[in-house]
């Protein structure tokens, strides 16, 4: 299911004057109409110098649509990543090497983990600093829902303005300030998959899985064990990536 923004409407916010968040009616959100403050102000200047560099658009469904194509160039990167990505010796919280599952990897984890992988002279890399405005849109989305929610904030807005800043540094076309960029973002993405609770809560799923395949009756079907597992994972909340995940596991593991 394609991803959508939850707290604010790019279109309506950055395609006027008005420095303020509005939603897909053009209104001000109900929770930020007594929550304006400087650094909401800063983190829109930053949104629509992201969206202005994306293009101009002359109506919402024009955005929509080079969002869905943002998101299709997404599931490519993961899916290179997936099978070429092996030798980038991601680590988990304890050190030991594992292979991140890249399908519930956010956008700006995956674009700063494939720009070190990629070749400068493949046609998937030219794509690289577009995405990264709308990673950074993202990003001010998750940090927005950070402000209701009382977390991530600061992490999220971090990260857009890492964001932006990629792409700046993409735009510039200096070779050594690209390297630099490219080896801190890769250095913040394996720190951030290590520390990522999905990927930890993917391992809790597969002893479960293990454990139901010694005792077969404990779930009648995928479809049953995956709703069981959502139930149990605080991050976890697609049935149809659990689903995936078990049968790429029996192919995988010999019980």
């Amino acid at each position: 299911m394609p991803r959508k923004f939850t707290t604010f409407d790019p279109f309506n916010s950055f395609s006027t004057d008005a420095q303020r968040f509005l939603d897909k009616k053009g209104s001000v959100p109900a929770w930020l109409k007594d929550n304006e403050s400087d650094d909401l102000l800063q983190l829109w200047r930053i949104g629509s110098d992201a969206y202005h560099a994306i293009g101009e658009f002359e109506t919402q469904a024009d955005f929509e649509e080079l969002f869905l194509e943002h998101q299709d160039g997404i599931r490519i990167f993961a899916d290179v990543l997936t099978k070429e990505g092996t030798h980038l010796d991601f680590k988990n919280q304890d050190g030991v090497s594992w292979q991140p599952d890249f399908s519930i990897t956010p956008s700006m984890e995956i674009l700063c983990v494939f720009w070190q992988l990629a070749d400068s002279r493949d046609k998937l890399f030219e794509t690289i600093s577009g995405h990264f405005l709308f990673a950074c849109l993202e990003e001010i989305d998750m940090a927005l829902m950070g402000r209701v929610t009382g977390t991530d904030y600061l992490h999220a807005v971090i990260n857009a303005v890492r964001a932006f800043g990629n792409y700046q540094a993409l735009a510039t076309g200096n070779g050594e300030l690209q390297k630099a960029r490219s080896e801190l973002a890769f250095l913040g993405a394996k720190e951030k998959h290590a520390r990522d609770p999905k990927q930890g809560e993917k391992l809790f799923v597969l002893d479960c899985w293990k454990e139901w395949r010694q005792k077969p009756d404990s779930y009648r079907s995928k479809a049953a064990f995956a709703r069981a597992m959502v139930d149990k994972c605080e991050y976890l909340e697609s049935t149809k990536n659990i689903e995936d995940w078990c049968r790429e596991w029996e192919k995988t593991f010999e019980l």
